[in-house]
């Protein structure tokens, strides 16, 4: 029960950690060089979008479909309430946003989706791996790795 329940917690922190920082949740449990590679990729793809497209990209509002992608990639979160901030003008600077439009809007905001989408599946491949960071059915199939 105690080994169970501290599973429980160490996989729901390298859930939050992976959320927060794609590869940080692979890296917390000793998968360094799989934690780089998906943090290189994962963070290359969404800045790339943001570069692309702006920050109006990450809008809620109009477009909330992709927006359920992009909020699989934690600081798309911030990116959305400091976009809302400055086209609101309560960021003490009136015409601080300018929108992006055409298909450059159209590729950040599927660059974006799609980055949160990747790290969607490196979360569920974190929930698959024990502590030790190998897959939880290696250690029925290989009982000498366990």
């Amino acid at each position: 029960m105690q080994a169970t329940s501290e599973y429980i917690v160490r996989t729901a922190g390298s859930l939050v950690a992976g959320w927060v920082v794609p590869g940080l949740g692979h890296w917390l449990i000793g998968q360094r060089q799989r934690g780089v590679i998906i943090l290189v990729s994962i963070g290359l793809l969404w800045l790339g979008g943001l570069a692309i497209g702006g920050i109006g990209v990450c809008d809620r509002q109009k477009h909330p479909a992709w927006f359920l992608g992009q909020m699989l990639v934690a600081p798309a979160l911030a990116v959305n309430y400091y976009q809302h901030r400055l086209a609101s003008g309560s960021s003490g600077q009136p015409g601080a946003f300018e929108p992006s439009y055409g298909h450059m809007k159209e590729q950040g905001i599927l660059y974006t989706a799609l980055a949160g989408l990747l790290n969607l599946l490196t979360l569920i491949d974190l929930i698959d791996r024990d502590a030790d960071g190998r897959r939880r059915d290696d250690t029925a199939t290989h009982p000498a790795a366990a």
